[in-house]
């Protein structure tokens, strides 16, 4: 059993997602190997501000990932949305970014391999990862070879399903195919509670996770969505203890 591929030792590699400067800090004060910076986590990513994420590499001593997502909702875009998406890459690389973060797809839930290989391109020579978009593929199988095909460096994935945890034996199973091709990031759900039997289980190369606590919102006023009235910010402490238990060396099986 000792012998198996998801039994060796391997790097300990954890990517935080944040998006402010709060959450920011928190991470890399908790230990985070990489940064992956956005807006509106409630909407599950998008484009950070050029201001943020200049700031974000003046402080951080680990590589800075950077969400390209113009907008919430699906993953098919306009020629208007692309054209965004281009600019936004260009004005990554023009401020020092490590990598790119993003993930397009066409109707019928293939990936858009024409726009992935034209964005790949455009945003050497940074980092690219697909992101969570791959979980929507009506074969993950199938994508997972598209993206290497493209040149894509890493994918972010849960398994097709909407945890990690629910999704881990298929994430294994994209280990294992991808074989060093590609760098597999699990990702969804990860918290203090599981992100030890997740990292065991799946083999992959890299964990992702937000570890988010709540804290009251300072205003009253709200500018957006009145039901939102808590801001959700990186717990520092959480990211130290995933980080602790993902390092901690296990007792040779009996």
């Amino acid at each position: 059993m000792g012998d198996g591929p998801l039994m060796q030792s391997r790097p300990v590699r954890l990517e935080v997602a944040v998006d402010s400067t709060t959450s920011l800090n928190a991470a890399l004060e908790g230990g985070a190997d990489r940064i992956e910076l956005c807006s509106a986590l409630a909407d599950g990513g998008l484009t950070p501000s050029i201001g943020f994420i200049g700031a974000a590499l003046q402080v951080s001593e680990v590589p800075v990932h950077v969400m390209i997502r113009p907008r919430a909702g699906d993953f098919l875009y306009t020629e208007e949305e692309l054209t965004v998406m281009r600019m936004d890459i260009e004005g990554c690389k023009e401020v020092g970014a490590h990598g790119v973060v993003f993930g397009v797809l066409m109707k019928n839930h293939t990936i858009d391999v024409k726009r992935t290989l034209e964005l790949v391109e455009r945003a050497r020579p940074m980092k690219v990862v697909f992101h969570r978009a791959f979980d929507v593929a009506a074969d993950l199988e199938e994508a997972l070879e598209d993206l290497i095909q493209c040149g894509v460096d890493e994918v972010l994935t849960s398994g097709g399903d909407d945890s990690l945890e629910h999704g881990q034996q298929m994430v294994s199973s994209l280990v294992r195919q991808a074989t060093g091709r590609i760098r597999i990031m699990g990702g969804a759900g990860v918290t203090v509670r599981n992100a030890r039997q997740l990292w065991d289980a799946t083999g992959v190369d890299w964990l992702h996770g937000s570890f988010r606590g709540e804290a009251i919102a300072g205003s009253r006023l709200a500018m957006g969505d009145e039901e939102r009235e808590l801001v959700r910010i990186t717990s520092r402490d959480d990211v130290a203890r995933v980080k602790h238990l993902l390092t901690i060396e296990r007792q040779p099986a009996v």
